[in-house]
C-alpha cells in the first residue's frame, strides 16, 4: 500500500513538472523559432502551457478514445520533451527566468509577493466549495477520466447518470483536471 502511495506521488510530481516546467520550456523553444529576439516568449510559454495541455489532451481523447491513462500521459508529455527540449534551450530559459531576480532582491518585495501568492493559493483552494460550476467541472472531469472519452460532452439529455452539462462551459478545464488525476 505504501509503495502505491509513493508511485501516485511520483506520478503527480511528473505531471505537475510537465505543465509547470517541461511544457513551458518546450513551448519557449517553439516560440523562439518564430521570434528569435525573444520578445514575450517567456511570458507566452508560461501562460499558454496549461491551456495547450488541456486542448491537446482533449484532441487526443476525441481522436483516440478509450485508451489507458499511460497511453495519454505518454502522448501528452513525450513529444514535447523530445522535440523541443534541448540543453541550450534550458540555459536560455533559465536566463530569462533570472530577469525576475532583481525584483526579489529587496526583502519587502519578496515578502509582498509571497503574501499575495499565498492569498491566491488559499483562495483557489477554497474555490471549489463556493459554487455550482466547480462541482460541474469536477464531475465532468471524473466522467472523462472514467470513460477516457469526451464524446458525451455536451450532455443535454441527462443520459450520463442523470447529469446535464450543456454548452455553458468549454471542456478545457475539466479535461485538464482529468489529465491531472
Amino acid at each position: 500500500m505504501q509503495k502505491r502511495h509513493r508511485l501516485e506521488i511520483m506520478l503527480f510530481i511528473f505531471k505537475f513538472s510537465a505543465v509547470v516546467f517541461f511544457l513551458p520550456v518546450a513551448l519557449y523553444g517553439f516560440l523562439s523559432q518564430f521570434n528569435p529576439k525573444g520578445t514575450y516568449n517567456f511570458a507566452l510559454a508560461i501562460g499558454l502551457s496549461p491551456g495547450l495541455m488541456a486542448w491537446f489532451y482533449t484532441l487526443l481523447l476525441r481522436l483516440t478514445p478509450h485508451h489507458s491513462a499511460t497511453f495519454y500521459l505518454a502522448l501528452t508529455t513525450l513529444p514535447f520533451l523530445f522535440v523541443f527540449l534541448k540543453p541550450a534551450l534550458l540555459i536560455k530559459f533559465g536566463k530569462e527566468f533570472l530577469i525576475l531576480k532583481p525584483i526579489f532582491q529587496e526583502k519587502i518585495n519578496l515578502f509582498v509577493s509571497l503574501v499575495l501568492l499565498s492569498f491566491i493559493v488559499l483562495w483557489y483552494l477554497n474555490m471549489p466549495l463556493m459554487g455550482n460550476d466547480p462541482l460541474e467541472y469536477f464531475y465532468i472531469s471524473d466522467l472523462i477520466n472514467s470513460h477516457k472519452d469526451v464524446s458525451f460532452y455536451p450532455s443535454t439529455t441527462g443520459l450520463e447518470r442523470g447529469f446535464i452539462a450543456p454548452f455553458t462551459h468549454p471542456i478545457g478545464y475539466p479535461t485538464l483536471l482529468a489529465w491531472a488525476k
